[in-house]
């Protein structure tokens, strides 16, 4: 216990284990959660796929262990000597000492971030699509053709430094992010990405109460047809028209299940005359 309060005194130390926990802990609770979900079927019918699809258990396992080295020796590494020279540079020493901002500028501070992360993320998840780059990188990624919590992180290093670290680091930092509102917000995106890759469309979910968020269906669709649906709020495929598939998709499921109440009402109709 000393030894850990020694640590959270130095300055350097305390923001290494806060930022790595803000990520950490939160996918892993978050996964903790979801695998007594698919354990026990729970919420089944708000699946996205078929009750009874799940990726291959060699590749979970697999997406396990890549992301048990990430999260607890690659990240804490990265944050101790290169995010937190930056935030230093950024902030200059004392960092944690400065106030915290009014939760309304924090409030704005995350809507900010959001914006840009969605808008970052876009574009270079897009890039990460051209054929000349995606075998190369993002392939790793969509070994998941059916989501789950656990194919959230589950990527290329350089995917990891491109698409996830730029668009989540970048506006925080030029921004001069305060160190605790810099967890939060990391806690934030990275709830969020589980829960864009959950493989269920939970309407109690917070995050369904954002506006302009895409959710989960439209990112299962990204990962099940492997077209289109780059962005975490839909607009940006929707100016680009990067979503029309999906639209059409889901036009489809519609009118089928549109014809399928039609057939049963006029059998039951038919029965009720006979």
């Amino acid at each position: 216990m000393n030894v850990l309060l020694d640590l959270l005194n130095d300055e350097r130390w305390r923001f290494t284990i806060g930022t790595t926990m803000a990520i950490t802990g939160t996918f892993w609770l978050l996964n903790i959660v979801f695998s007594v979900v698919y354990k026990f079927d729970l919420f089944k019918q708000y699946k996205i796929q078929a009750a009874d699809k799940f990726p291959d258990s060699r590749l979970i396992w697999d997406a396990a262990r890549d992301q048990l080295f990430g999260h607890f020796v690659l990240l804490p590494v990265l944050s101790y000597t290169g995010l937190y020279p930056l935030w230093r540079w950024r902030l200059g020493d004392g960092m944690f000492e400065q106030p915290l901002p009014p939760t309304y500028v924090i409030a704005g501070q995350i809507v900010v971030y959001l914006l840009a992360y969605d808008t970052l993320f876009f574009w270079l998840h897009r890039l990460l699509h051209h054929r000349a780059i995606y075998k190369h990188i993002h392939k790793k990624h969509h070994a998941f053709k059916t989501t789950i919590s656990i194919s959230t992180a589950y990527a290329h290093p350089l995917e990891d430094l491109s698409s996830s670290a730029v668009p989540i680091l970048v506006v925080p930092l030029l921004l001069g992010c305060h160190p605790y509102v810099l967890m939060a917000w990391l806690t934030i995106i990275t709830a969020e990405s589980v829960d864009a890759h959950c493989g269920y469309q939970l309407w109690f979910s917070p995050f369904s109460c954002i506006p302009f968020r895409a959710g989960a269906k439209f990112h299962d669709y990204h990962h099940s047809h492997n077209v289109g649906n780059y962005g975490m709020f839909w607009f940006w495929d929707r100016l680009c028209g990067t979503d029309k598939e999906f639209v059409e998709f889901e036009k489809r499921k519609r009118d089928q299940a549109s014809r399928r109440l039609d057939r049963v009402g006029t059998e039951a109709l038919t029965r009720k005359e006979a």
